[in-house]
């Protein structure tokens, strides 16, 4: 009775090692994709960041071309007649 019992509680803690070993690969990979998804995120946040400031950048200076007159307008040109 006794080789029984020695046998069920070596085949229980070989499965005990093999599901934390599985569990430990499975926690690995997850942790991976993770950082990985982490890492797509920052560079897609920067991406956005810098054309959000480009963008900025863009609208200032055109409100400020605006304001100063500068802004190249066709409709808006004078010419001095040549006959003065």
């Amino acid at each position: 009775m006794a080789s029984a019992v020695d046998k069920t509680k070596c085949q229980a803690e070989e499965k005990t090692v093999v599901t934390k070993a599985k569990a430990s690969e499975t926690a690995q990979s997850t942790q991976e994709k993770a950082a990985a998804a982490a890492q797509a995120t920052k560079e897609k946040a920067a991406e956005m960041a810098e054309k959000t400031r480009e963008q900025a950048v863009s609208m200032a200076q055109g409100a400020k071309e605006t304001v100063l007159g500068k802004k190249d307008d066709p409709k808006k040109t004078t010419t001095t007649p040549k006959d003065c």
